[in-house]
């Protein structure tokens, strides 16, 4: 059989050629638009948890729904010395985010405040590698001769430019402390930072956490209780961080809260952990529109090359069908056909689905190394949702396997469908025609 359906797949070489070409470039569209989606989600979730809040966070319970300093956790030694020494973490930084109003010569304006080690922060993020005007503070260990020496602050640059400031040039922030009186500071400005995301760029300033202390007041001297709005924690990439945070969650486990109740609404400050999808809502809420947009896409694609290769099937059964009705009156049995013509069409179609396959991987690793950077309005359009503009693409296996898979089943099951007309077919009609 299988040297017969070789020698039939020649008999009409046009329509060989021209399914092996849809094979090819279906196969290729298919799989690279797979890689270059998987690539592109990897690489936001990548650039957001690189410039702002880091794959996981442990927090105040109700924290992420409010962002409020007086949901301040209270942090021990022992809580920190946890976190820190659970397998996969690469370090940790502690924080202290609220809202504040800026103010510098005669300009004011309301932003967001975050306070923290910058040196521990280079664990969690890469706002280190932002800096585009001044450089980047190193916290100070105060000393007997300096005491009261912090390093200085970074702000965002659209936020420089609004408010006329340069580095070097200080700014008075005012903002309410947690037992709810006011604080202010004078910091001076170290460097200016370009993270491409419009909220940071345009809201937020950063701040040695000594001077957050200072400026929100979560501790309780009197009774010797330090606190945090969150404690970042920094690992080698997202992967891992799902392996930490199920560690975690065996140290922090969820609090039970009562029916119709918001976390922010009650009493209960027990740390919880989140991660890099609780902390941006948003950027998971974009990925998966555009991933419902992109299966959508795909699926009318896949649905064509089916409709196409259904209709081959069937014309390859008309061209054929005195042939196959000698076939049947001599005794060959239905199935033997049937497996015959799909035989001749596996033959043509998995080698063009491997081909455009290996040229879609090709390619994918040719844009993992060389990104198409957008430029214009697409550039402006990307910045202002939060993202790089880049379309990037990962050759991943699990991608390639549903890229196969999602041709693979609806072209069989098709094809398989098309050809059961052969068990239709009766072989003293056809041969009454001759």
């Amino acid at each position: 059989m299988f040297k017969l359906a070789v020698k039939n797949i020649f008999r009409s070489p046009r329509r060989t050629v021209l399914t092996f070409l849809l094979g090819i470039i279906a196969s290729f569209l298919v799989s690279m638009t797979r890689f270059i989606s998987y690539g592109s989600h990897q690489e936001m979730i990548f650039y957001v948890a690189s410039i702002n809040s880091g794959y996981i966070q442990v927090a105040a319970n109700g924290w992420s729904e409010e962002h409020s300093v007086e949901r301040a956790m209270d942090i021990t030694p022992d809580l920190l010395e946890n976190i820190k020494s659970t397998e996969g973490v690469t370090g940790i930084s502690p924080r202290i985010f609220g809202y504040a109003l800026a103010n510098h010569g005669s300009t004011s304006k309301f932003i967001s405040v975050l306070a923290a080690d910058f040196d521990k922060e280079k664990y969690i993020t890469k706002m280190h590698e932002k800096i585009i005007g001044g450089s980047y503070p190193s916290s100070v260990t105060k000393t007997e001769a300096v005491p009261e020496k912090h390093p200085g602050a970074i702000i965002g640059y659209r936020l420089a430019e609004n408010m006329h400031i340069q580095p070097g040039s200080e700014i008075f922030l005012i903002a309410l402390q947690f037992d709810g009186s006011l604080g202010a500071v004078r910091i001076p400005v170290s460097g200016i930072f370009r993270a491409v995301e419009n909220n940071l760029d345009s809201y937020r300033i950063i701040i040695p956490l000594e001077t957050g202390q200072e400026l929100f007041a979560p501790d309780d001297v009197r009774n010797g209780i330090q606190r945090y709005t969150s404690i970042a924690v920094g690992t080698r990439d997202h992967r891992s961080a799902l392996d930490v945070i199920e560690k975690l969650h065996h140290l922090f486990p969820d609090p039970v809260l009562e029916d119709d109740v918001e976390p922010y609404e009650t009493e209960n400050y027990q740390p919880v952990v989140q991660d890099w999808e609780e902390l941006n809502p948003g950027v998971v809420q974009f990925m998966m529109l555009d991933q419902i947009q992109g299966e959508m896409m795909l699926g009318f694609l896949i649905l064509v090359m089916s409709f196409a290769l259904l209709n081959n099937a069937q014309m390859s059964i008309n061209e054929r069908i005195r042939e196959l009705g000698i076939l049947l009156a001599v005794g060959t049995k239905p199935r033997t056909l049937q497996l015959l013509i799909l035989a001749e069409l596996v033959l043509v179609i998995l080698p063009s689905f491997f081909t455009g396959t290996a040229a879609g991987i090709a390619y994918g690793y040719y844009l993992e190394a060389y990104p198409i950077y957008l430029t214009g309005e697409y550039a402006t359009a990307f910045e202002e949702m939060g993202f790089k503009p880049a379309i990037y693409s990962l050759v991943d296996a699990g991608e390639l396997g549903i890229a196969l898979a999602s041709l693979i089943i609806p072209t069989f099951l098709f094809i398989f469908f098309a050809t059961m007309r052969i068990f239709k077919l009766n072989p003293v009609r056809i041969i009454s025609t001759l």
